[in-house]
């Protein structure tokens, strides 16, 4: 159970675990927007008992401590005439906020922390979605990459810097429902095999002679006499030898029906790979600030108890330890439960080969920004679009993904331009087709034509997301110099709630910057609209540019038109982790619109852009009467007049 406040207080502890201290917190505007758990919801969801709401403004006073200040940072500025009361002001960033107390040198003695929760998102499961989402693309990229061939058996995870973001992989993999079902079932009716197991015994005691015992019986090196009472006494006599003889031993082969197997082998070495790991996040978490530390702990202890209750079974008694990967194993690959053992290691295995810098914010211990988590989930979510709706020249992971010495690094990274080139075909005309992650728009120099570049009027312009469409006879350059290109842009927008936010639909009055910018962090700013017009009017061929958001009351999409456009030039789309099915749908029924009509030659979009590239075409041959030839002067290729104008 929990219970929302306005006011909480949260225990400061030393190194001994004694509390010297304690910090209270209040919302400043009254609001109820603290919520408290129990300790058994707090144990069971890893998170601390007082939360935080992402871009609420908090109080807060130092109690007790005495010698001892509040640490700053960016995200909690003590007062300034005093350092025993501050403010709290998480803006967009989520999970565990520690808290420090530090001593006048500076050094930290005691320790706190509070969890801050997701306004727009359901904390404990669509925030968690949206981690698992960007783990399972990530790691699916990898495995493209690789194959399941370049797999090693033991694989060494030196790379401390990485251990939260594999071990957030690791997390989705053991929380599974489909690995735990996998895992009780082979537990519950585990693959055996019969084998023949050699046994040594004394020919008086044979039950059966077959072909190898009669070889023994003739040629065995150890031989003793045969006793004068016995049977085969006399036979051997008869036969004329004497001194009859026969082995000390017989060597026999029995049939024994057993679990030790290569693959329950692999099955138990699989657990205690994953176990070894888990032991290796609790080993890096004492090196952790208190707060983060104990954080660590309880996340992995959660893990511990899974693991530690699968290897615990009876059934591991019987099973050897592994010394090879049989990974050609029809029964590994295809019997259930196996199957998905082997399937959830391999991709653990990929992820620890995995570096990714630009995720270190989205993968960090405790903290995480969520606007920059959001904008990595979509751009998952929009690639997948494209790969299904375009034919890529070069596939993903090969533009994503690159082999280093210690792996494979993914290239993700806010602020570095990713691009992914392909083609569409139908309507009139085959497309080519670029999606690009944060390409950068040059800007012009003050009183320098710069048309008809690429680039925009002024200043430079990076879209979160862009894609670009163009005839596929001409290139990139001659396609945008031709007024042939057609650019839609995307922005990932977490902080939008609703449309009628982002565009002010509910407000008498238009917000001036400087209100805007007075206004929360984790509220839609003016800011945020104005640059999706600057982003329709700036870049040159632009045909629209859309918000992406996750939206609070189900999928909400939203569309402006001008007069007689062919594309809606601004909108919105609804993208909400955990019920993306629809948000999915309508962005992918949108961009197969927006490719079909860019492919026709007779609609408004191809007659505009044509007489646009003719009035501005420097050359002066422009007559709206006049068949234009198909190469100019430079022996050009040039675009033809639209059929609707024949």
């Amino acid at each position: 159970m929990s219970e929302q406040r306005s006011e909480a207080e949260i225990v400061f502890v030393d190194r001994r675990g004694f509390s010297i201290g304690s910090l209270r917190i209040a919302d400043v505007h009254q609001s109820a927007t603290i919520r408290i758990l129990d300790q058994s919801e707090a144990t069971r969801s890893a998170e601390e008992k007082v939360q935080l709401v992402e871009g609420g403004t908090y109080d807060y006073q130092l109690l007790g401590a005495e010698g001892l200040d509040v640490d700053s940072g960016p995200l909690i500025q003590p007062n300034q005439f005093g350092r025993r009361t501050g403010r709290i002001e998480p803006g967009l960033s989520t999970g565990l906020l520690p808290i420090a107390l530090v001593d006048p040198s500076g050094k930290e003695r005691a320790w706190a922390a509070v969890e801050v929760r997701t306004d727009k998102l359901d904390y404990h499961h669509q925030y968690r979605q949206m981690l698992d989402d960007i783990a399972e693309a990530t790691t699916a990229l990898v495995m493209h990459f690789a194959g399941p061939t370049a797999v090693r058996l033991k694989v060494e995870r030196t790379d401390a810097d990485s251990l939260h973001q594999q071990f957030a992989i690791l997390r989705r993999i053991l929380q599974s429902r489909d690995l735990d079902d996998a895992v009780h079932r082979v537990l519950g009716q585990p693959a055996r095999r019969w084998i023949t197991e050699s046994a040594t015994r004394s020919p008086d005691r044979l039950q059966r002679v077959d072909s190898a015992v009669i070889r023994q019986l003739a040629s065995g090196r150890k031989r003793q006499p045969i006793p004068e009472a016995h049977a085969l006494g006399e036979m051997f006599a008869r036969l004329g030898h004497p001194r009859a003889t026969l082995p000390a031993s017989i060597v026999v082969g029995r049939d024994l029906e057993t679990a030790d197997i290569p693959e329950n082998r692999f099955v138990r070495f699989a657990l205690e790979d994953w176990d070894d790991f888990i032991e290796a996040v609790e080993e890096r978490s004492r090196a952790l600030p208190s707060s983060l530390g104990k954080r660590v702990a309880r996340e992995t202890a959660q893990l511990r108890e899974t693991v530690g209750g699968w290897l615990a079974n009876d059934f591991f008694r019987e099973i050897s330890r592994a010394d090879r990967l049989p990974l050609e194993s029809p029964l590994l690959q295809r019997r259930g439960g196996y199957r998905e053992i082997l399937e959830s290691w391999l991709e653990f295995q990929f992820a620890t080969s995995l570096t990714w810098d630009g995720g270190r914010e989205a993968f960090a211990a405790g903290q995480r920004n969520v606007a920059a988590l959001y904008e990595f989930w979509v751009f998952f979510k929009l690639l997948a679009i494209v790969d299904e709706t375009f034919e890529l020249d070069v596939p993903a992971h090969r533009t994503l993904v690159e082999r280093t010495v210690n792996g494979f690094d993914l290239r993700l990274k806010s602020g570095r331009e990713l691009s992914f080139r392909g083609r569409h075909r139908g309507g009139d005309r085959d497309l080519k087709v670029r999606f690009s992650y944060n390409r950068t728009y040059p800007g012009a120099e003050p009183d320098f034509p710069s048309y008809p570049n690429p680039g925009a009027w002024t200043r430079p312009m990076r879209p979160d997301f862009t894609i670009s469409m163009w005839p596929i006879e001409f290139s990139e350059a001659e396609a945008e110099r031709q007024e042939l290109m057609v650019h839609v842009h995307f922005d990932a927008k977490y902080r939008v709630e609703d449309w009628t936010g982002l565009f002010g639909m509910n407000s008498d009055e238009v917000l001036d910057e400087e209100r805007a910018a007075a206004q929360s962090g984790g509220a839609p700013r003016r800011a945020d609209l104005l640059k999706m017009h600057a982003y329709r009017d700036a870049i040159r061929r632009t045909e629209g540019a859309y918000v992406i958001y996750p939206g609070r009351h189900g999928q909400e999409n939203v569309s402006w038109f001008a007069f007689n456009d062919v594309l809606p030039g601004l909108g919105a789309f609804a993208l909400r982790p955990g019920a993306e099915g629809i948000g999915m749908d309508n962005l992918r029924t949108f961009i197969e619109d927006r490719a079909a009509e860019a492919g026709l030659t007779s609609e408004r979009l191809d007659q505009s852009t044509y007489h646009t590239f003719r009035i501005q075409e420097p050359s002066g041959t422009y007559r709206s009467s006049v068949e234009i030839p198909p190469e100019d002067e430079q022996k050009r290729r040039l675009r033809k007049r639209p059929p609707i104008e024949h």
